[in-house]
C-alpha cells in the first residue's frame, strides 16, 4: 500500500506537473499569439506609414516641380519687366528727342517769311505804317492838343482801315486770281 500511496503521489505530481507545464504552453502560446498579432499590427501600421511617406515623397516632389515652375516663371516675369523698363526708358529718350525736333522745326516755321505776296504785302505795310505813326506821334509834344487830334485821326484811320480790309482782301485775291490765270494761258 505504500507502494499504491507512493504511486499515487507521485502520478499526482506528474499530473501536477503536467497541469503546470500546460498552463505555461497555454501562456506561452497565448503570448506567442499575442505578439503575432500585435507584430501583424506593427506590420500594418509600417505598411500605413510607408505608404504614407510614398504619398508625402510624391507630393514632396510635385511641389518641387510647382516650385521648379513658379521660379522659371517668375524668372521670365522679371525678364519681361526689364525688358520693358528698358523699352519704355527708350521710348522716353525718343521722345524728348522727338519734342526737341518738333520745338526746333516750329521756330524754323515760325522763322521762314511768308511766301504769300498778299501776306508779304501785308505785313511790309503793317511794319512801315506802324514805323511812320511813331515817327509822327514823337514829333508831336506831349502836352500838344494836335497828339490829341493826331491819336483820334489814327482810331478813325483804324475802323476805316478794318472796314475796308475785307474789300481790299478780296481785290487783292482777285487780282492774284488774274495774274495766275494769264500765267497759265501763256
Amino acid at each position: 500500500m505504500v507502494d499504491e500511496t507512493l504511486s499515487s503521489q507521485s502520478e499526482t505530481i506528474t499530473n501536477l506537473n503536467l497541469l503546470r507545464l500546460q498552463e505555461e504552453v497555454k501562456a506561452i502560446k497565448a503570448d506567442r499569439d499575442c505578439q503575432l498579432f500585435e507584430k501583424g499590427e506593427i506590420v500594418a501600421r509600417a505598411n500605413v506609414f510607408a505608404k504614407e511617406r510614398d504619398e508625402l515623397r510624391d507630393a514632396l516632389e510635385q511641389l518641387k516641380l510647382e516650385q521648379d515652375r513658379l521660379v522659371t516663371n517668375q524668372n521670365r516675369l522679371i525678364s519681361q519687366e526689364q525688358n520693358a523698363t528698358r523699352r519704355a526708358e527708350e521710348a522716353e529718350i525718343r521722345i524728348r528727342k522727338a519734342e526737341k525736333e518738333i520745338l526746333r522745326l516750329e521756330e524754323i516755321i515760325a522763322n521762314i517769311p511768308p511766301s504769300d505776296p498778299i501776306i508779304v504785302l501785308q505785313t511790309f505795310v503793317a511794319d512801315k505804317v506802324s514805323r511812320i505813326i511813331g515817327w509822327g506821334r514823337n514829333r508831336i509834344p506831349a502836352d500838344s492838343p494836335l497828339r490829341v487830334a493826331f491819336s483820334k485821326s489814327l482810331e478813325t484811320a483804324q475802323q476805316a482801315a478794318a472796314v475796308a480790309k475785307p474789300k481790299i482782301i478780296d481785290l487783292m485775291n482777285r487780282a492774284k486770281d488774274e495774274i495766275q490765270s494769264r500765267m497759265n494761258k501763256e
